[in-house]
């Protein structure tokens, strides 16, 4: 193919051998430049536009390996639409998967495709495509163009899909999302946006006709609307891919009438405050948001106009700190608060406070938060306050830009996003031509010099944010919990400067300004431990290669009993994650007792789990890429996180004082986290979803104590103090631990951190209790019921929406696999069944009855029993879970046994009922596939290594040798799928599931329809600009 000679220039410039990147390591060079130089465009990425207008954009990216990401952005979305069009944008995307020319297997191009989705100013269709060959890269290309490009829009796709879309907006309906219309009639007031939510109008969905849909996919489908995107480690030279996009997308004709205008969309400034309030019976939190409509910040393209979006975004990381370290005091006015700056619709950009409170405490929280931002106002903010968010800033511009060089690339840096394996969707293909798109290098440099000079200047240098432009550009506040209309005008009036009712603000302002902030946290982390801390040392040390070297692990057993598990890898630069488990939980507890220890990590977590009040941890991990968690189960407790390869040590010490260190009882502190708690579970009792999930884990488990609802008369009975020294006991001995790390660590300098931080734990005496193999610890003896069971809970609901859970027992192993190996097998065998029951039910329930937007389908082990013979049974549960329109509830029920019972069936002798029936060999090979591409982007996640050395210590074939349990597992694994078939999986379903009348089938349906739930006031007020929003839950609302 011919490749103009330009484009072949600018991708030899571009291109980078894959082999050199991957030993690039991030570097911030210094570099020169001025305020007022122009960003420059990432020179990596080979850009051009083909004859028919269309645009292309191609980078290469060596992570995952074996993939390319390729992307259509179209600059069409539902802002775009004509009234009687709402909703046509989102319903056109869903058609390119039914009706693209050339292209009949519609379910196959879904099981192809990675997503696509429809917002208010583009439509984008994703496809990943491995890399076997490069003809399976040019037939991804012609996938992708087909199904966005080449619609074929017949009057019986249009049909057809027509009900799925409908089910796609039933699924979503809910508080959250009524909450979010009320938000957006406020904060979009006066302009088209509240009028064109994506999901659409479902009276335009259902009555739109195919001529209308044709007309708008003619019009807005337009090729100088169009970007393609391909992203990938790429096993040929860039100039080749650019030749493959001008051969397939090129071939599509240049369109004579021109492309529609792209305007930004246009947010009137009200000129009187709105107030306005939504009532919610579902709603199970209180949180108030305030936004400040701005003046439209353009995407940088200067580096003086970066550097103002640099500040701006140090003012709002300092304010939330101040906010965080507030809501962490003994007796906080609010639960938590943030600030943020964010442009929600392209051409309106808001300043966010969110405030989260407990009911009835909305006006303390909301003062208090406005307070604090008076005190900055004039006071500024302190130097502390200034130096730890730089410190955040910088560590989070590195954790980015570390990323990108050599294996990510991030809308922080280009026009691309790059989460979990999937590459590129492209944000705005307009954002293309003056966007921040330097490379990492030079964007580096520039974050570190701006930082430099970042200092506590006057917020006027701040935009949005100077004196006395915050309290007269209030636009909006919304208000999740239950406030009056008297009390949201008394807010307002209680902030204006000449109202007598201030007093008591000026009150609060005098306090702050008297210095009551300044806070005397040490400055680092290490000061909390004892200057004589005395190391311990690593006692054996063993490496397991593992099959063909691909575990590579380092075991390591520290003086003091704990065993440590590393493995290097550069699968994620600068990444570490780690996990610390011990066997025995919440199971091993007395039976007095278990109420607290269920309650003991969410007390420990609030009243300050490293011996010290959570506000003073906030300073020691100002800048610090730390995230740490721990948590109790019935069998087992850990704790895990990650962390950056320079805060490993931070990390560990955290670790170090967490089994070290007591938490103290603070009896103020423990008022308000009971309150809450309390709070927690009376939302949860308005909640239908929570209705729904504990009936059906009711009757799953029969009524087992441990799934029982948490009441008030429960909350009572806990015993706080209990409860804290349950924790303190469960992370106490390091020797029933086991760590398993896995990142980009320097072993040398890893090995000397083990030494000091976790070999220097010391061993209780005496010791909690006895330390537990995997088979000692007490079972979860949870049993599921012999006879099926039909419920239908009739709620009052605001929504005319259903969901039913199908749960089904799976017994793996038993008599019929009397071996660890077999019960293995039959584990596998069960993942296999779940995948195809689901693209079976999928292709059922959607593509041919139009009922459902989609099915899920799920397994796991029915409480946790580690068994303790090679014969030993265990059971799992097969949960399939949908949402549909109520009256079809018996229906879809009927209809997912019948197909559940034909996969148990032999095939017919008829050869096309077979096909429709009976378990086929191309469904068993479908899943084979899929199964085998999941596992090869798998063992490039550090997630993957580091669960699967996890479970190599609690497998039943473990025998000291994590190498040869892993080369046993993997054996078991190829065995399963050299031997599956339509025939073998087909007797897995009868073995593993046998009578499908033990179903469980659960459905929450509405008792009664609530229309009209919402309700909006108009309240003026001498405040110029301002509109509230308030959205309130009841108490009374399952009455």
């Amino acid at each position: 193919m011919d490749v103009p000679a330009e484009v072949a220039k600018l991708a030899e410039e571009a291109a980078e051998p894959a082999a050199a990147l991957e030993k690039q390591t991030f570097k911030a060079p210094k570099v020169e430049f001025t305020m007022e130089q122009p960003i420059p465009f990432d020179s990596r990425v080979v850009t051009g536009k083909l004859d028919n207008g269309m645009s292309y954009y191609v980078l290469q990216n060596p992570e995952p390996q074996n993939r390319v990401e390729l992307n259509v952005a179209i600059k069409t979305g539902s802002i775009h639409e004509a009234d009687n069009e709402r909703g046509i944008a989102h319903m056109v995307e869903h058609l390119g998967f039914r009706s693209s020319e050339g292209m009949d297997g519609e379910f196959e191009i879904l099981k192809q495709l990675e997503n696509a989705y429809t917002s208010f100013d583009r439509t984008v269709y994703q496809l990943q495509v491995p890399l076997d060959d490069m003809d399976m890269l040019k037939q991804g290309m012609r996938a992708l163009c087909q199904l966005s490009l080449q619609m074929r829009l017949s009057d019986d796709d249009v049909e057809r899909e027509r009900s799925i879309v409908v089910e796609e907006w039933r699924r979503g309906l809910s508080a959250s999302r009524r909450n979010s219309e009320c938000l957006y009639q406020s904060i979009y007031k006066g302009s088209i946006v509240p009028d064109r939510m994506p999901i659409g109008i479902m009276d335009v969905i259902e009555n739109a006709t195919p001529d209308m849909v044709r007309g708008y996919y003619k019009k807005n489908y337009h090729p100088e609307l169009t970007a393609v995107v391909a992203v990938g480690a790429f096993t040929c030279e860039l100039a080749e891919v650019v030749g493959m996009i001008q051969e397939i997308f090129g071939a599509l004709p240049r369109r004579e009438d021109p492309a529609p205008p792209r305007p930004l969309i246009e947010v009137p400034i009200q000129p009187e405050p709105v107030v306005s309030i939504f009532s919610d019976k579902e709603l199970r939190d209180t949180a108030v948001y305030v936004y400040v409509h701005q003046p439209q910040v353009a995407q940088p393209t200067t580096v003086a106009s970066y550097r103002r979006l640099l500040v701006l975004r140090l003012f709002h990381s300092a304010l939330s700190e101040r906010l965080i370290k507030i809501a962490k005091r003994s007796t906080p006015p609010f639960v938590a608060a943030s600030s943020s700056a964010d442009v929600m619709v392209a051409g309106m950009y808001t300043f966010r406070l969110k405030v989260s409170c407990r009911e009835g405490h909305e006006a303390q929280g909301l003062s208090a938060v406005l307070t604090e931002i008076e005190h900055i106002k004039r006071t500024g903010l302190k130097e502390r306050e200034v130096a730890n968010a730089k410190r955040r800033f910088a560590g989070m511009a590195l954790e980015l830009l570390e990323g990108i060089e050599p294996h990510e690339v991030t809308a922080m840096v280009a026009a691309y996003h790059w989460g979990k394996g999937t590459v590129v969707h492209v944000k705005r293909p307009a954002a293309l031509k003056g966007g921040l798109r330097q490379g990492a290098e030079r964007m580096a440099a520039a974050v570190k010099h701006m930082l430099s000079r970042a200092d506590t200047a006057p917020l006027d240098s701040v935009p949005g944010v100077a004196a006395g432009a915050l309290g007269n550009q209030i636009a909006d506040i919304v208000n999740g919990g239950p406030i009056t209309e008297k009390g949201v005008a008394a807010l307002l009036a209680a902030h204006r400067n000449n109202d007598p009712d201030t007093a008591p603000v000026r009150a609060l302002l005098r306090q702050w300004s008297s210095g009551a902030l300044s806070a005397g946290a040490p400055s680092a982390f290490a000061d909390l431990l004892p200057i004589d801390l005395e190391a311990g040392s690593i006692v054996k040390r063993t490496h397991y290669a593992g099959p063909k070297n691909q575990l590579d692990g380092h075991e390591l057993v520290l003086s003091n009993g704990m065993v440590v598990l590393y493995k290097q890898t550069d699968f994620e630069n600068d990444k570490i994650l780690f996990s610390l488990n011990a066997n025995g939980g919440i199971n091993e507890v007395p039976l007095f007792q278990v109420r607290d220890a269920l309650m003991a990590e969410k007390i420990a977590r609030k009243m300050g789990m490293f011996g010290m009040p959570p506000r003073a941890l906030l300073d020691l991990l100002a800048g610090r890429r730390v995230k740490f968690n721990t948590s109790i189960h019935s069998t087992y407790r850990k704790c895990s996180g990650e962390c950056s390869a320079d805060d490993l040590e931070t990390a560990l010490q955290m670790i170090h004082v967490l089994f070290t260190a007591r938490i103290e009882y603070d009896e103020e502190r423990m008022e308000h986290v009971m309150a809450l708690l309390k709070e927690g579970v009376a939302s949860k009792s308005r909640d239908p979803n929570t209705q729904f999930s504990d009936t059906l884990w009711g009757i799953i488990t029969q009524h087992h104590p441990r799934y029982e609802r948490w009441t008030m008369e429960m909350l009572e009975s806990v015993n706080a103090r209990r409860s804290l020294s349950i924790f303190d006991d469960m992370f106490k001995n390091p020797a029933e631990f086991r760590m398993v790390l896995c990142g980009s660590l320097d072993p040398t300098e890893a090995e000397q951190l083990f030494e000091i931080y976790l070999a220097s734990i010391p061993v209780p005496d005496p010791a909690p209790g006895p330390v537990l193999s995997v088979t000692e610890v007490t079972p979860m003896k949870v049993t599921f019921p012999s006879v099926g069971e039909v419920c239908e809970l009739h709620l009052p609901m605001v929504d005319d929406l259903a969901s039913t859970k199908i749960v089904l027992p799976a017994t793996v192993g038993g008599a019929a696999r009397p071996t660890h190996q077999g019960r293995m097998q039959d584990e596998m065998l069960l993942g296999f069944a779940c995948r195809v029951m689901k693209d079976r039910l999928t292709e059922v329930l959607r593509f041919e009855m139009g009922s459902v937007y989609g099915v899920s389908v799920s397994h796991a082990e029915h409480g946790r029993a580690p068994p303790q013979r090679p014969e030993d049974p265990v059971l799992h549960v097969v949960t399939i879970k949908y949402t549909c329109k109520p009256s079809e509830v018996p229906l879809l029920r009927q209809k997912i046994l019948e197909e559940l019972a034909k996969m148990q069936q032999e095939p017919p002798a008829d050869t096309k009922e077979a096909a429709k029936s009976a378990l086929n060999t191309e469904e068993v090979s479908d899943a084979i596939t899929a199964a085998a591409r999941d596992v090869e982007v798998d063992q490039r996640t550090n997630w993957y290594w580091k669960s699967t050395m996890l479970g190599l210590y609690d497998s039943p074939l473990f025998n000291g040798d994590i190498a040869a349990t892993l080369e046993e597992q993997w054996a078991v694994w190829n065995a399963v799928v050299d031997d599956l078939s339509a025939d073998s999986l087909r007797s897995a379903y009868i073995r593993l599931f046998g009578d499908l009348s033990r179903a469980v089938c659960v459905s929450m349906v509405p008792r009664t329809l609530w229309r009209n739930v919402g309700r909006w006031l108009a309240i003026a007020a001498v405040v110029s600009s301002v509109a509230i929003a308030v959205s309130r839950s009841s108490r009374n609302a399952m009455r």
